[in-house]
Formats: C-alpha cells, structure tokens, sequence
C-alpha cells in the first residue's frame, strides 16, 4: 500500500514539476532571406541558414548550442544539371584567427544535446524516497533516444546529388575558444563546400556573419 502511494506521489510530482524533454520543429525549404547566404555556379545552388542565437538553437535542437561552442549550418544543395554532382567535402573557417574545421560527427552534437540522468534522478530519491529515480532514468533515456534519431535525421549527409534533385541539412562545427572573441558569441566565418561535377572541381565560399546583437 505505502509502495502504491508512493508511486502516486512520483506521478503527481511528474506532472507538476516536469521531466526531461525535447521539442524541436522541423527546418522549412524557406527562410527570412536576411539569415541566409547562397551561392550559384554552373547549375549548382547552395543556400545556407546559420544558427547563430540561443534562440534560433532552441527552436531547432532545444538545446543552446552557441553557449557549448557548436555552430550549426542548415545546407540545401541543388543540382540542376543534367548530370550527377559529388559533394566531397564541407569546412569552415574562422575570422579573423582563421581555424579550419571539419564538421563534428552527430554522437559529438548528441553529447552537447542530450538530457543528463544525474541530476534529475537525484531529485526523485530525494522526493519519492528513491522510487522515481528508475523511471525518472528510464524516461529521461527515451528522450535522449529521440534527440538522437533526430539530429541523425537532421544531418547533412555528403555524397552524390542527383540531376535536378537535392540534399539538405545540418553540419556542426565545434568552435575553438581561441576564435571566440571577447563578447562570447560565435564567430564571423566562412563555409567551404567543394563540388565535383564531371572530373571538375567547383569550390564554393560562403559567407557566415557574426550573430546579430542581442
């Protein structure tokens, strides 16, 4: 009986003081033409949509990427040849102390996304006299599950655009301390893709502006 009430408490508790979540939306093809940067060479269109504010890295992550460093580039590629484009390599650099970046691989931008087990399930012993604890951590795992299937989903994936078709989505960058300036925030930089399109090399260079003042 004292079990069955206890577990009623841990229910109670949940719902008034929440547990571990994720809410994302999912990136449109369109954005404010002000927050983005494009390019165009002989049939190839790449536009770009830097997350540069805790707030724009709120609504697409739910996590505040810029304050661990990360920058975020949502890419859309689009071929409209008549013939296959290889996308063989994305770098960023940074100015004006130029480091150059390779992105981050999705389990590194997991790490900085997901939700922590420790804290939270510290709460539960101490509230529920260590009943919640396990489906604290049980829930909070099914939430980490779900912020990593869905930066795997959101991931740019390099490799080959078909005629008239199109890739899109995120690459990551993890910005050294040594190129983040004295008010703290990312970066101007510049976004480095190459594309191979019958034997040839075409070399994009994207402008990535500093966040906007807060």
């Amino acid at each position: 009986m004292k079990r069955m009430i206890l577990l009623g408490l841990v229910l109670i508790v949940w719902m008034m003081a929440g547990c571990a979540s994720y809410t994302t939306q999912n990136v449109p093809l369109q954005f404010e033409e002000s927050k983005t940067v494009g390019m165009e060479k002989e049939d190839i269109s790449i536009t770009v949509f830097p997350i540069l504010t805790k707030e724009d890295s709120k609504k697409y992550f739910d996590a505040n990427l810029p304050g661990d460093n990360i920058m975020a580039i949502f890419v859309n590629i689009l071929n409209t040849s008549p013939d296959v484009v290889e996308i063989s390599a994305a770098k960023l650099s940074t100015l004006p102390r130029q480091y150059v970046l390779e992105p981050l691989q999705v389990e590194d931008v997991y790490k900085s996304s997901k939700r922590e087990y420790v804290g939270k399930a510290s709460l539960w012993m101490v509230l529920t006299y260590f009943v919640g604890a396990p489906v604290s951590a049980l829930h909070t795992r099914s939430v980490n599950k779900d912020i990593e299937i869905d930066l795997q989903g959101k991931a740019l994936k390099l490799g080959d655009v078909k005629p008239k078709t199109y890739i899109h989505g995120f690459l990551w960058f993890k910005i050294p301390d040594g190129a983040i300036g004295e008010n703290k925030k990312l970066p101007r930089s510049e976004l480095r893709v190459i594309a191979n399109k019958n034997g040839k090399a075409i070399d994009f260079v994207l402008p990535i502006p500093e966040p906007p003042p807060s």
